[in-house]
């Protein structure tokens, strides 16, 4: 029991730890101005009343950063858009 627990514990911090990277890096990409802002990205989608979003997952695909952002609409229909992140253009929009 008390291994499992420190490998619980030590999973827990290197999750933590490779989180904090993560927004370091996103902080600095925001900064060098290599990727919007999640604010415009999401005021460009224009979705609208009553929609919230499930998830936003960043992508680097052939060297092109990307958002893929999971949202449910007004109506309760789930919707998955691909934008880029440095121009916010919605490259696709599934339904």
């Amino acid at each position: 029991m008390r291994g499992s627990t420190l490998v619980l514990l030590f999973l827990a911090a290197s999750g933590a730890a490779l989180a904090d990277r993560d927004h370091d890096a996103a902080y600095r990409l925001r900064e060098e101005r290599q990727v919007l802002p999640l604010e415009q990205l999401i005021e460009r989608m224009h979705l609208g009343e009553g929609v919230r979003l499930l998830e936003i997952e960043a992508k680097l695909h052939g060297g092109r950063r990307l958002y893929e952002v999971e949202y449910v609409d007004a109506n309760g229909r789930v919707h998955e858009c691909l934008l880029d992140a440095q121009t916010g253009e919605v490259l696709r929009e599934d339904d």
